[in-house]
């Protein structure tokens, strides 16, 4: 798969077919680097370091370090059915694809909404996972991974419900999980 990620959002895009610009970059909601010149980046070779931190049982962040982008943090649900990653990096590495496997498999890749679509592809691709996006933002995919499935309303995979009741992009997705202590944990 042939995809570059925008310096600047992290999201990727298919490298034979490259805008001039950003258009996640162009959208009011995002801005162009201060100079106004678009770089893209390969998010395969860049040298990240990788971080798994703990939230609470079930519930990981995974940080990668020295990304593009605006900070992207994958969450990571454990559920008896699979894992959901929430949010894609904006990067991979081998270290980072083991990190996640480490936890079960995922089944899932949903993004909350587009500045958080990151590489999805290359995650999507190197995890065996669906990439779930709302209906309402799929114009703002900058590549579509082989394994994508488009949702309107409410979704539920893997023990994970989402909803989209818009926000920052009409499609702007909320997730609900029941937590192995049985309380609700939202990730929006």
């Amino acid at each position: 798969m042939a995809v570059i990620s925008c310096a600047t959002c992290g999201v990727e895009r298919n490298v034979d077919v490259l805008p001039e610009a950003c258009p996640i970059c162009m959208d009011e909601r995002q801005y162009m680097p201060a100079d106004g010149v678009q770089r893209w980046v390969d998010p395969a070779v860049l040298d990240v370091g990788t971080e798994m931190r703990p939230i609470e049982p079930g519930l990981w962040s995974l940080v990668l370090h020295g990304t593009p982008g605006i900070g992207q943090q994958a969450k990571i649900i454990q559920t008896d059915a699979g894992c959901v990653m929430v949010e894609a990096p904006a990067a991979i590495t081998d270290e980072a694809v083991a990190a996640v496997r480490a936890l079960g498999e995922v089944k899932a890749i949903i993004p909350t909404h587009p500045h958080m679509y990151g590489c999805q592809s290359l995650w999507s691709e190197a995890l065996g996972a669906t990439v779930y996006i709302a209906k309402a933002d799929a114009q703002w995919l900058g590549e579509r991974p082989a394994r994508l499935e488009l949702w309107d309303g409410e979704l539920a995979v893997a023990g994970v419900r989402a909803s989209s009741p818009g926000g920052h992009f009409p499609g702007s997705a909320v997730l609900h999980w029941m937590a192995r202590d049985g309380c609700g944990v939202v990730v929006a």
